[in-house]
């Protein structure tokens, strides 16, 4: 049998997502990530994988206009990237990073994708064409502006280029 074909990948407003599913997904973020210091900022959408109605996958999604050497860019944010343990290796994040593409080139028509990130995982990104960027890159957060001290990945959507110079998250990360 093959699973991917009983996976349901849907995404959905976060303001519009069942009680059940959005605690489940703040636990999935906690217990892989762990309690970080950092103010972040909520997804507009959450791209979800099902398997029997559980939750095995979860991505949020944000538009932003980032800042580049003064030009903004609207670009689709990816935040909290998670599958499962046990669904690790069975090509859940290809489901999920298809649909990613498919929702950004054509319902947010955006060009890119932005996306922070630690080392050991870069690989996993650049299998799915994302490309990390050595650029520094800002936000906002209460105390005032960060530098980010970890990865910046970019995808191209279109044909465009991404811009060089340091990237301004105008507002807190993700």
């Amino acid at each position: 049998m093959n699973f991917n074909e009983l996976i349901k990948i849907e995404i959905l407003r976060n303001d519009s997502m069942e009680t059940f599913d959005r605690v489940n997904t703040e636990k999935m973020f906690e217990y892989e990530f762990g309690n970080i210091n950092i103010k972040w900022s909520n997804p507009k959408w959450y791209l979800l994988a099902k398997y029997n109605g559980n939750i095995i996958g979860r991505i949020g999604i944000l538009k932003r206009s980032v800042i580049i050497e003064n030009t903004a860019i609207n670009i689709l944010g990816l935040s909290g990237v998670i599958v499962i343990k046990d669904w690790r290796g069975k090509k859940i994040l290809n489901l999920m990073m298809q649909e990613i593409s498919e929702f950004a080139r054509t319902t947010l028509k955006l060009d890119f994708g932005l996306l922070l990130c630690r080392n050991e995982v870069i690989p996993i990104y650049e299998k799915y064409e994302w490309y990390k960027v050595d650029e520094i890159t800002t936000f906002s957060q209460p105390a005032g502006k960060i530098i980010y001290s970890k990865n910046t990945m970019i995808r191209n959507f279109s044909h465009k280029t991404w811009p060089t110079g340091p990237i301004n998250l105008n507002g807190l990360p993700w």
